[in-house]
């Protein structure tokens, strides 16, 4: 099949070189200009509907938010804390402390599940899989250390001789009533591997595995502190950077999925989506905030409408078409599928914790000094207030009915809706 070229216009045929320059420099200047219109328009567009939507709900009532539960197991900060909704229906919370301390608890009941130190000198960060079978901890370290939890992974090889299977260079092989454990294979499910080939290059991937038989391994690739850390789904793993690198990881290989230098200053917060196993969106201290999908080498989408000031909270909406963000002047609303902000809220000073209500109508928002708003999303006004902590809020998830706040002040609380 034959193609013509598009013909130049005549205009442009006779004019000379330098002339030519500023005639492609005035029409590509047209074409961002009416990009910006097209953009404008798209946005009041979805603001209306937005606005229409909201105006058909009625208002949510004040939350009110008793005390249940104030938790005491660190001796120093809490620096990080992460939930998960484990297989038996219980919510699952980890916290790591200033004094290096990983402590899990029950959410609902308060009890301490279990307990142990990590070997990193200064923790910033946690984070749990889906399953709750291991924890990941960052720092300043530059490395994140994978740890199992209450022996999980462990007691697989409890009728194994060699009490300590995790040697260096060391491959375990066990059948046992059927179950075969192999390179990090149960039957058909796998898990963390047990070895690595000494082959494998220390710059990137998974360190040979110790003695210690709850540290798992420690992933290697970053070359400033680990700042935030997200698990996508049971196997694979995002991580953020003060360099304002990102990067994804196999962790059953421990082998680097993707790892890119897109934000100019350090990543605050890291958010999957709920409906893929592929999908992260970062936010950092340059306003920036992109969407990342583990099968490409780059971020997929970037929001620079953010402005220039530093982002510090981020959640995925659950129906995973909308991202929520915050930073020092507003509560933002980013579309995915329009790229761009549908809805901005102004706060009340840098978000420091943030989480979504399971319809994702709220918005629970915790503060440096100690404090925590409710914001009513679809409505655009805040609806509650209170102080559950007299430091800096760290973490903050939802459990179920109850709103679970970690803190400077070392304590961890629950808190349940009235």
């Amino acid at each position: 099949m034959k193609h013509n070229r598009p013909k130049l216009p005549s205009s442009y045929v006779r004019l000379d070189l330098p002339d030519r320059a500023q005639y492609v420099e005035k029409e590509m200047r047209d074409i961002k200009e009416l990009q910006d219109l097209l953009m404008e328009v798209r946005e009041d567009e979805n603001v209306k509907a937005l606005k229409t939507a909201a105006a058909l709900q009625t208002n949510v009532p004040p939350v009110k938010l008793r005390k249940k539960l104030r938790l005491r197991a660190h001796k120093s900060k809490v620096l990080s804390m992460c939930s998960t909704k484990i297989s038996t229906g219980d919510h699952m919370l980890a916290t790591v402390g200033q004094d290096n301390t990983v402590v899990v608890w029950d959410a609902l009941t308060g009890l301490k599940t279990d307990a142990f130190k990590v070997s990193q000198g200064h923790t910033l960060s946690i984070a749990t899989p889906p399953n709750g079978q291991i924890v990941a901890v960052g720092g300043l370290s530059c490395t994140i250390d994978l740890y199992s939890v209450n022996d999980r992974l462990y007691s697989l090889l409890g009728q194994h001789r060699d009490p300590y299977p995790f040697k260096q260079n060391h491959a375990v092989y066990i059948e046992n009533e059927g179950v075969k454990l192999f390179g990090g294979v149960v039957g058909a499910n796998p898990v963390l591997p047990l070895e690595l080939s000494p082959e494998t290059p220390k710059s990137s991937g998974l360190k040979a595995i110790g003695r210690d038989r709850r540290h798992l391994g420690t992933l290697y690739g970053h070359s400033t502190a680990i700042t935030c850390q997200a698990f996508v789904d049971e196997y694979t793993f995002g991580s953020g950077a003060a360099d304002g690198s990102c990067g994804m990881w196999d962790v059953l290989t421990g082998e680097s999925i993707m790892r890119s230098y897109e934000h100019f200053a350090t990543v605050s917060e890291l958010s999957t989506n709920p409906n893929s196993h592929f999908i992260m969106a970062s936010a950092a201290d340059d306003g920036q905030l992109k969407v990342w999908d583990s099968r490409q080498p780059k971020s997929i989408m970037t929001f620079p409408s953010a402005g220039a000031s530093p982002l510090n909270g981020l959640k995925f909406h659950p129906e995973g078409q909308c991202i929520v963000a915050g930073n020092r002047e507003s509560i933002l609303l980013f579309d995915m599928r329009t790229n761009s902000i549908v809805s901005e809220v102004g706060n009340f000073g840098m978000p420091t914790a943030m989480s979504l209500s399971e319809s994702g109508r709220l918005v629970i928002v915790g503060y440096g000094d100690g404090t925590v708003n409710i914001l009513d999303l679809l409505k655009e006004n805040w609806i509650s207030q209170f102080t559950p902590h007299r430091q800096r809020i760290s973490g903050m998830a939802i459990c179920g009915s109850e709103v679970a706040t970690s803190s400077w002040d070392t304590t961890v609380s629950t808190w349940k809706c009235v």
